[in-house]
């Protein structure tokens, strides 16, 4: 920052992080215990389907192991909710 000429950041990095980048998890456990300290507007469930590394046929299954015990507004959000927002598919949000 010193030759570019750039000053400090005004705000913690994180904030920057959870205000401007997106993330997704597929069949990450660990997950579960990241997930409450991040910005819930800003995580996706990926299944990678068609590819055989991802989670299908066991999707439901999976994403109930990962975050089926989480409010349902909060399922709504990472199941489907983020990524119509993210990508203003027309969909109901």
């Amino acid at each position: 920052r010193h030759w570019q000429g750039y000053g400090t950041i005004s705000r913690p990095p994180g904030e920057y992080f959870d205000e401007n980048i997106y993330v997704t998890f597929q069949d990450d456990y660990s997950v579960k215990y990241a997930l409450p300290g991040m910005n819930h507007e800003r995580v996706l469930w990926a299944t990678d389907f068609p590819h055989s590394d991802g989670t299908y046929p066991h999707s439901r299954e999976v994403a109930h192991s990962l975050f089926g015990h989480l409010d349902a507004e909060i399922v709504h959000k990472l199941a489907r909710g983020n990524a119509i927002r993210l990508f203003d598919l027309p969909f109901d949000n």
